[in-house]
């Protein structure tokens, strides 16, 4: 196993010395499952989809630790959730690599900081949401009530904020102000906040991207 670096991603590769994903297995067993037609031959480019399958395997007797479908799926699942990437590469008679990379946020960063109604603690968003003008048709969200501290109060003011075509409103009475947030740990999606620090006060960052 190797780790490194690349940019913004941790990079594991895994690489074993045995005989290589056996494409022929692969596509037979694709084949009973109804996941691919008897005269496809494009298996080359199609098997590590194939083997991520839920309940694929091409054992023909489980045993403790293999042959019950349940292992690549869970992973690349797993690994998605978190931004991440799975692929993998195999030579017949030479063994198999497999590449994860997990992209990691900075840990210091500029933030937006909101103080909210109902709200003894200050919300973080980051500076890559721009403020923008209202917006008629953009959910507004009152963060007391969504935490259940409040009624609602989606009649009082809003601050907007846009990223990459969404928009979203936050109830606020203030202006926000631009500061340096720095994060504790990295939250795993699909959270929506996680704890920061601001000049030695801790605020909620809020993931706006997955809010629903």
């Amino acid at each position: 196993m190797q780790c490194g670096s690349q940019g913004d991603a941790l990079i594991a590769t895994v690489i074993d010395d045995g005989l290589g994903v056996s494409l022929d297995e692969v596509r037979a067993r694709a084949i009973d499952l109804g996941l691919i037609q008897p005269d496809d031959t494009d298996i080359e480019n199609r098997w590590f989809d194939l083997v991520c399958q839920p309940g694929f395997t091409t054992r023909t007797h489980a045993s403790d630790v293999s042959g019950r479908g349940v292992g690549l799926d869970a992973v690349r699942v797993g690994i998605l959730e978190v931004g991440g990437t799975l692929t993998a590469t195999t030579t017949a008679g030479r063994g198999t690599t497999w590449r994860i990379a997990i992209p990691v946020p900075k840990m210091t960063f500029d933030a937006h900081v909101l103080r909210t109604p109902g709200l003894s603690f200050p919300i973080v968003i980051d500076a890559t949401w721009k403020l923008t003008d209202a917006v008629a048709d953009a959910p507004v969200i009152d963060l007391a009530h969504r935490f259940g501290l409040s009624e609602d109060r989606l009649d009082e003011p809003a601050r907007y904020f846009t990223r990459e075509g969404k928009t979203i409103g936050i109830v606020t009475d203030r202006a926000p102000q631009m500061n340096a947030a720095r994060r504790l740990l990295i939250a795993p999606a699909p959270a929506i906040a996680e704890v920061v620090i601001l000049e030695a006060v801790e605020g909620l960052l809020l993931h706006l991207d997955r809010i629903r």
